[in-house]
């Protein structure tokens, strides 16, 4: 998986599409693992508690479950737009924890 991401930010494949948002490369990026065999659920819910004494607003929807080879891989995306630069950096460790704890859960390998 991570071999596969690599290639795509490295160079995106010719069938790929503008990418204007977050929505626009979770749809590309499913299209490339479904390519490869993956199976793909989007806005995943999740129930995670937060970690003692974080003051971030819970987090309950996952980006994307790819599901590939045995593996599970937990993944959300940030794709800072508009002058929110400080912002998504808050979000970006919302995120951090809410997938740590998909992890720590067993619902997810990576």
């Amino acid at each position: 998986m991570k071999s596969l991401l690599a290639s795509f930010f490295e160079k995106a494949p010719e069938s790929c599409g503008p990418i204007y948002n977050e929505r626009s490369l979770q749809l590309e990026l499913a299209c490339l693992f479904r390519a490869h065999g993956a199976q793909v659920e989007f806005e995943r819910p999740f129930v995670v508690a937060p970690l003692e004494g974080s003051t971030c607003a819970a987090k309950s929807n996952l980006d994307l479950l790819v599901r590939n080879d045995g593996q599970t891989t937990a993944i959300e995306l940030k794709v800072p737009l508009n002058g929110r630069h400080p912002e998504t950096l808050y979000d970006f460790c919302n995120d951090i924890a809410f997938v740590e704890g998909i992890l720590r859960a067993g619902d997810a390998d990576t």
